[in-house]
Parts: C-alpha cells; structure tokens; sequence
C-alpha cells in the first residue's frame, strides 16, 4: 500500500518512518532534527510535493482515562472537561493535551454519561512536531499507534468487530470502539500470564491481531479468540492514510491546544499560493491591458491631432497653427454661419408706428377720452387712457377687439378729482397684442 505522505511511528526501540512505499528506522537516541531531516527525504525521494504527516504516539506516552458526567451539555465546555480528567491522571491539567470522544450513556441505563479521553504531556511531542513543521513538512494528526490500527480495522470491510485485542513486542492494547470512538483502552505487558488472566476475567469473543511471532505465542499458550492473519504493520498504514485524507472522524486526534499548529490555514497553503498567483496575474494583466489600451487612444489623438493641424494649414496656408486649433474652428465656424445668414431667417419686430395707426383707428369716435401713457413693444401696446364714465373702457376695449386686436380685460381705477381735473374721472391700461405681422403703410393708412 503507497501511503500518500508521511508517517512517524515512536517505538521503545527507536523510530520508523515511512513515506510512500518506502520505510526507514532511525535508532531510539536519534534528535528530533534527524527525525524531521530524515522524514523531509523520504518525502523527496518519493516525489511527495506537498507532504503531510502523521505522527504516531506509543501507548506508554498516552493516557486513558472515562469521565464520568450527569449532564451530556457538559462535553461542550472542554477546559472543564481537563479539569475534570486531572483528578484520574497523575499530571496536571496544564500539562497534558486532550481530546474527548462522544458522550455516551452508561450501559446500565442510568442518567449518567460517560466521555471517554485520551492525553498526553505535549512538552515532549512539541519539539518533534516543531523539527518536521520547519523541514515544510504538515503534520496533520498526533494519534496513538494503537487508535491507528484499531482505525484501520474498523475501516476495513472484511472485518466488523469493536473489540480488538493488538499483540506487539512493545505490549499489549486492547481497544473497544463504539459511535465512532473510543469506548475503553488498555494497555497490558506482553506475558501469557497476564493476558490468560485478563481473559478469564473478561470471558468472550474477541478479535486479536498480532505479528507472526506473538501469535505462535499466544496460540501455544491457548489464547482464545479469532486472529486476523493480516500484518498489524498493514491495518497501521491504512489507519495512517485515511488521517492522510481528512476522513478521521470523531476519533481522538491530539493535533490541538498546545499543539495545534501555529497557522491555522498551513494545509491549504499550496492552494491559496496558487490563488494569490493567479490574483496577481490577473491584475497584472488587467494593468498592461489598461496601460496598452490608453497608449493606443493617446496615438489615436496624436494622429487626429496631425491631420487636423494638417487640414487647416491647408485651409488657411499663411496663418499660423493656433495652439487651440479646435476653439479657433468653431469659432470660425460660427463666424461663417452668421455671415452666410439670410434675412428671412431672422425674426424682425413689428413696426411700432403701424401698431400705433391701427390702435387710433380703433378707438371709438363717439367716446370721449383723454391718453395718458402709449407704450409699443413688438406689436403689443399698453394704452393708459381717463374717461368720463367706467362704461367707456369697455367700449374703446370693444373697438380695439373689432379692429383685430386681442385685449386683455381692462381693470377700472376711479381717480378722484384734483386741481388739474376738476372731475370725478377713471383710469385704465388697455393691454391689446396685434396677433399677426402687419401689411404694409399703405394698407394700414387705409384703414
């Protein structure tokens, strides 16, 4: 099985990394700086471009331990939740990395719940996921070696047991998973004795997975139970991958608190390099397509520019090109246009001496009146007139109607009698407009 990153298995007797096909074992007094060193190249060797790692912890570093709560809203406060583990463990909470797996009810029924948690000191492990973290290499999970197999287990499709028993020259794990979690975790020397014992203490069918030579053991010892024939190496590898994938589920994972990793979005690094690549591309060539555009329309004026200077030394051979050549031909223009006017075109003012003729041929001979105030404007006149009677404004505005004007309904002003008029009089401004041009002087003398 090619695993498709990297792998660092702690062992009592030293360290085996594997990457891809290939695995490589350091002795136990080798430095975290070799470790990493030595993981970086193996990545390389495999042609691993981004690597991501998975560190595998030994089961004497990790503790298990089951809290036990009454209430399942407690789970979600997990700085209580290591509190409550430090009363079960002999270190101290600010010590120790955790990770809960799910509530679950406690078998015989009652109210209490049962949180299952695995921790570890993570001063120890700091520096090792320090050393690979600064080789560029990810590392992704801190997961027991034994969670790892019993993962890999459970994920394989030939097998559907919770129980396993996994035999190694290190000791003996025997995990029970349920709900996607751990359920309960020991760890027991590796001597027939006390596994005879702890089965006899705990009678049933369980599963067990060991390597060649701890079965030959344990079968000779009578052992009971069924033994997977596959190498545990295999089901450790297969556990490996499935954290490499991001499918790990709800298992306990110790990549978090005091060692979760410094830059939350290094596993997508790569991704967003390529994105922020792109970004800068596209502006880039949004830059040169806007500069290359613009420098295309400054030549197109430029050439405008030259055959409109061009035209008008042509137009005008013995007058200098203006510097604003563009006001300089409209103004021209408008120069031309007013020359070139014709007189039909303009609007001329009606007469004021023909508005006045037709104005006192309107005006009725058998009133008496006295005018006070003529004003002719463009065939409009405003006529200030004092008559005897009221009633002889609206005869004169009458007359001015039949002659063909259009008048304004006149307003009466009584004025009283003075030294200059000894008589009660009244006072009008008759408005009337001449709705047409005029004749000639002849047809106005005429009327």
């Amino acid at each position: 099985m090619r695993l498709p990153g990297c792998l660092i298995v702690a062992r009592e007797d030293g360290w085996m990394i594997a990457a891809g096909e290939n695995t490589q074992d350091l002795s136990a007094d080798s430095t975290d700086d070799q470790i990493a060193q030595a993981a970086a190249e193996l990545c390389r060797g495999q042609g691993l471009r981004e690597a991501r790692c998975v560190i595998a912890l030994p089961s004497k570093s990790c503790f298990f331990a089951v809290v036990n709560l009454d209430d399942h809203a407690g789970t979600r406060d997990h700085n209580a939740m290591l509190y409550l583990l430090e009363d079960q463990l002999p270190i101290d909470a600010e010590s120790i990395v955790a990770d809960f797996g799910p509530a679950l009810q406690q078998p015989d029924g009652g109210s209490q719940w049962a949180v299952s948690a695995v921790a570890i000191s993570w001063r120890r492990w700091k520096t090792i996921v320090d050393a690979v973290e600064s080789r560029g290499i990810h590392v992704m999970s801190l997961i027991p070696t034994a969670v790892l197999i019993a993962r890999g287990v459970d994920a394989d499709t030939s097998t559907s047991v919770s129980e396993l028993l996994i035999v190694s020259p290190e000791g003996c794990d025997l995990v029970t998973w349920q709900a996607d979690g751990l359920r309960s975790w020991k760890h027991l020397q590796l001597q027939t004795e006390a596994l005879l014992r702890h089965q006899r203490l705990h009678p049933g069918t369980r599963l067990w997975i060991a390597g060649e030579a701890e079965s030959e053991t344990l079968s000779n010892a009578g052992f009971d139970g069924a033994l997977i024939a596959r190498d545990p190496h295999a089901y450790l590898i297969a556990g490996a991958e499935i954290a490499l994938a991001n499918r790990w589920g709800r298992w306990c994972d110790l990549r978090r608190d005091s060692l979760a990793p410094s830059d939350p979005l290094r596993p997508i690094a790569g991704p967003l390099n390529l994105v922020a690549l792109a970004a800068t591309v596209c502006c880039a060539v949004l830059i040169f397509g806007s500069w290359y555009r613009v420098r295309r329309i400054e030549q197109r004026i430029d050439q405008i520019s030259e055959k409109q200077q061009a035209a008008f030394r042509e137009a005008f051979p013995e007058t200098r090109v203006p510097v604003m050549l563009m006001r300089h031909v409209r103004g021209q223009h408008t120069k031309i246009l007013g020359s070139r006017g014709r007189s039909s075109e303009v609007d001329a003012p009606t007469a004021a001496t023909d508005v006045v003729r037709r104005v006192i041929a309107g005006l009725e001979d058998n009133v008496r009146f006295r005018i006070v105030e003529i004003d002719v404007t463009d065939g409009e006149c405003k006529l200030t007139v004092r008559v005897r009677e009221s009633v002889d404004i609206g005869k004169l505005a009458s007359g001015l109607e039949n002659a063909g004007f259009d008048v304004l309904p006149p307003a009466t002003q009584q004025i009283d009698p003075s030294r200059d008029e000894p008589i009660l009089t009244y006072e009008s401004t008759l408005t009337a407009t001449w709705p047409g041009e005029l004749a000639d002087n002849g047809s106005a003398d005429e009327s």
